[in-house]
């Protein structure tokens, strides 16, 4: 199979981070859910490896990495944008680290922007 890695990537840590999230009410114990927690980060890494060593060969392969990367950050910043409105409609307070990874999210590429366009000039 051609894309074998990157589907592994995708099943293993969406296999994982559902176990995280307790939607079976699974009871793992402290040395469990620290293993979970474990692997999640090292799936994470092996993850972050892959996305930073990505190579394109043509501008064809460039724009479609762009195109990807842009509707990543979009889908993930509206996840977010959805989970802050859900948690402050059903009145609970909202969890800190919603609002933190979408502000960290919005001020990198913010900042990013400016020091490239910076670059340019």
């Amino acid at each position: 199979m051609k894309y074998l890695f990157e589907v592994t990537i995708l099943v293993v840590m969406t296999a994982l981070l559902v176990i995280k999230t307790e939607l079976f009410h699974l009871d793992l114990g402290a040395s469990m859910n620290m293993m979970t927690l474990s692997f999640t980060f090292i799936v994470f890494l092996v993850f972050a490896f892959f996305v930073w060593g990505e190579q394109s060969l043509d501008e064809r392969e460039q724009i479609e990495k762009y195109t990807v990367s842009r509707y990543s950050y979009l889908f993930g910043t509206s996840v977010l944008i959805l989970g802050i409105a859900y948690q402050d409609l059903v009145h609970h307070m909202v969890d800190i680290w919603l609002v933190v990874a979408l502000g960290t999210m919005v001020a990198t590429k913010i900042v990013g922007r400016i020091y490239f366009k910076i670059r340019e000039d």
